[in-house]
């Protein structure tokens, strides 16, 4: 028997991917609900030596909105980026203590919600601040700070500050403290939020020591921080091969860095919260589609029915595992650019995969894709199905 190419396995059988193209047709997102939560409860568990560790789970990630009811009871929060994301808090029961509202330009009914369900709010510029305390002061205020500066990790640069377009300058921060010691408040919390993914434990660790210098500096103002909150960061080993991160390495390393600063510091303990949905859903999440079309030109091509922007990560520069449904064998393999049906030229899921023998009616599966909710998309609901923790698999048009 051939050996199989074990980066092809997916968290169903190919005969189950199989009747699930027969009953919904392709393309098609699967996501796996026990796969997540089993994520979540390990990282709150590795995470236990903060008691007042919270991750706030941003729910553009959600891969349907009424999967936030299963967090609620565990502690978890949920990160609202306007009043849409925010309705759906209210509507499931979250608590303000649960919300955190993160926008970066927050209109004047997304605040009213805002202070009608008492949730913190993040701050990403002056001119929020100012438009906000207009109306009413939040109970509790998070400053983001930019990334202008480069961030090392065991002595090499793997963040190079000035890339994102998240967070105030230090200029603008210690402005913000001000406004809001002006308008008597006493305490605050801090976020550095990153939209790049690196794949090195110590990482979170070097962040927070970053949002700690910051806090000692706002203690020598008077003020305290309550909490210090990471967004993002922690990279997704999407490519076979790359060395996965446990959250047990990042906790330890993280948890050292706390310890230490606080004691050079002086700073009181704190709670320590993140926003790392992405990495919690990325690797529970595929994407299946059927070739429609081969055809060989300089290079072989595989044609999909499905289009990039059905994928949640679309083009050349983001990698992504690509499998055949039933197509194991590492022998026989040659080189496939998969595309998708538009006659773009950036229309492509994959350059020169390796892959095996490709006909039309087969069905490839683009993986580790669950890091945004294809409700982003527009994809239609009878399309997006979930493998619930009791077996069963639904569209989540069907789910209440």
């Amino acid at each position: 028997m051939e050996e199989a190419y074990a980066y092809d396995s997916q968290f169903v059988t190919d005969e189950q991917l199989r009747e699930l193209a027969e009953q919904y047709g392709t393309p098609y997102f699967l996501y796996n609900e026990a796969g997540i939560c089993e994520d979540l409860e390990q990282l709150c568990c590795t995470y236990r030596w903060n008691p007042g560790f919270r991750e706030f789970f941003p729910a553009f990630c959600l891969p349907y909105p009424q999967m936030a009811k299963l967090f609620l009871p565990k502690g978890i929060g949920l990160c609202c980026m306007d009043g849409k994301e925010l309705a759906f808090a209210e509507q499931w029961g979250f608590p303000g203590s649960q919300i955190l509202f993160s926008p970066i330009i927050p209109s004047a009914d997304e605040t009213q919600l805002a202070k009608k369900l008492g949730a913190a709010v993040t701050f990403d510029n002056l001119d929020s601040l100012h438009n906000v305390l207009q109306d009413y002061c939040p109970q509790m205020c998070v400053l983001r700070l930019g990334i202008y500066e480069k961030i090392r990790v065991g002595g090499i640069a793997v963040v190079r500050g000035g890339k994102s377009k998240l967070g105030m300058t230090l200029g603008d921060f210690f402005q913000a403290v001000n406004v809001l010691q002006d308008c008597g408040v006493k305490s605050i919390g801090l976020e550095i939020s990153m939209n790049q993914m690196v794949m090195e434990a110590g990482l979170q660790g070097e962040l927070l020591r970053h949002l700690l210098l910051c806090a000692a500096k706002v203690q020598e103002r008077g003020m305290l921080v309550t909490a210090c909150i990471i967004g993002g960061g922690i990279g997704i080993c999407y490519k076979p091969g790359t060395p996965e991160l446990s959250w047990t390495q990042i906790s330890k390393q993280t948890q050292a860095v706390y310890e230490e600063q606080l004691a050079a510091l002086d700073l009181p303990a704190m709670p320590f919260q993140t926003i790392l949905g992405k990495s919690l859903v990325a690797h529970h999440g595929i994407l299946v589609s059927k070739v429609l079309l081969t055809k060989e030109l300089e290079r072989s091509y595989a044609i999909l029915d499905a289009v990039t922007t059905e994928q949640t990560c679309s083009g050349l520069n983001s990698y992504h595992h690509i499998s055949v449904v039933g197509k194991r064998s590492k022998h026989g393999r040659r080189f496939w650019d998969i595309v998708g049906r538009f006659p773009g030229h950036d229309e492509r899921f994959g350059e020169r995969r390796l892959l095996p023998g490709l006909q039309p009616g087969d069905l490839c599966v683009i993986h580790d894709v669950g890091y945004r909710s294809p409700l982003c998309l527009q994809m239609d609901p009878q399309k997006i199905l979930v493998l619930q923790r009791n077996g069963e698999i639904r569209p989540i048009a069907s789910l209440s």
